[in-house]
């Protein structure tokens, strides 16, 4: 069967489903084995489920950076991909199965509106951490409202705390989570508010000391400017480690479909989902029409036949636009 992680993931469009399986607490408390023989055996389960995502090898590759030793290196591991080809659904199949590993783990996602608030994704996921860590971080936004609230109220309003304060801030609990292994996943960094972006950047100045994980996804593209300057100097470094995602291959598209109808496709059929062109949020919003629209039919062999043309559905356009 196509791993349960994956259809929820697809059907919520991605992000959130990363949050709810985070929260869970799939990855608090527990045990992975350190980089080596053993992690290789981790490896080598998930290389043996060729249907699960048709992301094997990528889910391989972060179990093995998730299982790093405290001693190792930190890195930043960022999976880049079109909009729907299932970036989050990744690292979601990859946190379930590393949940035994002892890293403090903090998630936060962007969203278009956040490139205006200042460290907002990287306070958010501060406030997933562990309490003292969240009850600090929860603080500190508590205070940039407060100062938003008065600017707005007086032009002649104080500022407030300037911006390299909170940065500060921000870096003295990054040092205090330092004392264990810990990973941040940061989803849709595209969208990141410059000053978090820039202090990741000075971050990565120090990365290499740090027993810390960084899993960041980006859209596909030029990235900006101050992304850019962010990657270029993980780069330098060394630090950086890519994931490309690119379309899921037809095998996997076809028993994703089977999956979803319950029953084996014909050609005629699995040429109509082809034209999702292996995007995994394309081809379950295709295949959920057809059940809607009831376009097919299961002949008495157990064949899903299809009977004819659906319209696209409002959220495929919505995502397509």
């Amino acid at each position: 069967m196509i791993s349960p992680i994956f259809i929820r993931a697809t059907h919520s469009s991605g992000r959130l489903a990363v949050s709810r399986c985070v929260r869970k607490g799939h990855l608090h408390g527990c045990s992975l084995p350190p980089i080596g023989a053993s992690v290789r055996v981790v490896a080598a389960e998930v290389l043996s489920d060729s249907r699960h995502l048709g992301r094997s090898e990528e889910i391989g590759f972060l179990l093995t950076a998730l299982a790093r030793r405290a001693s190792d290196p930190g890195v930043f591991v960022l999976i880049d991909g079109d909009a729907g080809i299932g970036k989050s659904a990744l690292i979601a199949a990859a946190l379930d199965r590393a949940r035994a590993t002892p890293r403090v783990l903090l998630t936060a996602a962007a969203e278009p509106m956040d490139q205006r608030r200042p460290y907002g994704i990287l306070l958010e996921a501060l406030s997933t951490g562990p309490r003292p860590i969240a009850a600090a971080a929860a603080a500190i936004r508590a205070h940039q409202s407060e100062r938003r609230s008065e600017r707005e109220d007086a032009l002649d309003a104080p500022v407030g705390v300037p911006e390299f304060v909170v940065g500060e801030q921000i870096l003295t609990l990054i040092d205090r989570l330092a004392a264990t292994p810990f990973a941040f996943v940061l989803e849709d960094l595209h969208w990141a508010d410059p000053a978090s972006l820039m202090l990741l950047g000075r971050l990565s100045r120090t990365l290499a000391q740090l027993p810390v994980v960084l899993i960041a996804s980006v859209r596909s593209g030029p990235p900006s400017e101050v992304l850019g300057h962010l990657l270029n100097a993980l780069s330098r470094r060394g630090l950086l480690q890519r994931v490309g995602l690119g379309p899921l291959p037809d095998d996997v598209c076809a028993a994703i479909t089977e999956e979803l109808t319950g029953a084996r496709i014909d050609p005629t059929l699995a040429a109509h989902v082809g034209a999702a062109g292996g995007n995994p949020f394309y081809l379950t919003e295709i295949v959920n029409a057809l059940l809607r629209e009831e376009s097919f039919s299961v002949a008495p062999d157990g064949t899903a036949q299809f009977d004819g043309p659906v319209p696209p559905s409002a959220s495929l356009v919505a995502i397509m636009l």
